[in-house]
């Protein structure tokens, strides 16, 4: 009898880390929302087939938050296999003090947490998967540069 084999699922995704002066970055609390594990997440989401990743971004973004993103650089592109799932994540950085502007439509919360705690949760398979392991070390060098 033939083995059954699931495909693997493909996802492109537009993500931004915000950080602050204090090198913190912002998580949005996924608890309960996304995939059992993942509490913790960057914003945005997945890219439609005709947007680039920029347009993407600036579209989740104002989804998410109801917040026009328009200073942001590119970071890099992180990309991974989890369970059934692959990804490819195109991510920004954005510099961010002041809370007030967000409205934060999807998720329950939203924090910021120093490097080091974001990695933790990363190890402990809570915030996404190991793209976004990858997409830290390069914040880490980032921000400390």
């Amino acid at each position: 009898m033939p083995v059954k084999t699931e495909k693997m699922k493909t996802r492109r995704v537009a993500v931004v880390i915000f950080y602050n002066d204090k090198n913190q970055i912002l998580l949005q609390d996924r608890t309960g929302y996304r995939r059992p594990g993942e509490n913790y997440g960057f914003f945005g989401g997945g890219i439609e087939n005709d947007e680039t990743p920029e347009e993407a971004l600036v579209r989740e973004i104002k989804e998410e938050l109801d917040y026009e993103i328009s200073d942001f650089k590119f970071l890099g592109v992180f990309s991974g296999k989890s369970d059934d799932l692959e990804v490819t994540m195109f991510t920004f950085i954005s510099k961010i003090n002041d809370l007030s502007k967000f409205k934060q439509k999807e998720g329950i919360g939203m924090k910021f947490v120093d490097i080091h705690a974001a990695e933790n949760l990363a190890k402990k398979d809570m915030l996404g998967g190991p793209w976004d392991f990858e997409a830290l070390k390069k914040l880490k060098d980032f921000l400390h540069a």
